[in-house]
């Protein structure tokens, strides 16, 4: 009976210790992940066609941002279109406590002029993979796609 009860009483502090272990796992410290973004024109083939493209960083389509959840994500967009106006619409990312990170012009932003930096700052609050087209405007024809990655499906 005594060697019962022992055995009971180890399984129990198993089982604590796994719940404090698998809790700590999933609650990891929140990180800020920091993006420099250069927005521009660039001759690419994006159809096999050479012509004028909206780019990101020389690249298109968009980055990828890795962060996971209540991580803080910081993009910082400089404006290198010349003559147009930008902002930077982030379709799915609640904006709860940073409207003004939302990028929809002339409602919760200004435009981003030529040559301007702006500075997008959220927190990631829900966990999972969305990939949306992000429009400048005027030439709303003209878009790039950026894909906001949970870290934990990239590994």
């Amino acid at each position: 009976m005594a060697a019962e009860g022992r055995r009971i009483r180890q399984l129990a502090a198993l089982l604590c210790f796994s719940t404090l272990l698998c809790f700590h796992l999933q609650t990891s410290e929140a990180k800020v992940r920091h993006y420099k973004w250069e927005v521009k024109y660039e001759f690419k083939s994006p159809d096999c066609y050479r012509k004028l493209v909206i780019t990101i960083n020389g690249g298109t389509p968009g980055p990828t941002i890795i962060a996971q959840q209540n991580d803080t994500v910081v993009v910082d967009v400089k404006n290198n279109l010349g003559t147009e106006n930008l902002a930077i619409h982030w379709h799915g990312i609640r904006q709860i406590g940073s409207p003004w990170a939302d990028g929809t012009e002339g409602v919760t932003q200004c435009l981003v002029l030529p040559g301007d930096t702006f500075r997008y700052t959220f927190i990631y609050k829900f966990p999972v993979t969305l990939c949306h087209p992000c429009k400048w405007q005027p030439s709303a024809i003209q878009a790039l796609t950026i894909c906001i990655r949970d870290k934990n499906e990239v590994g």
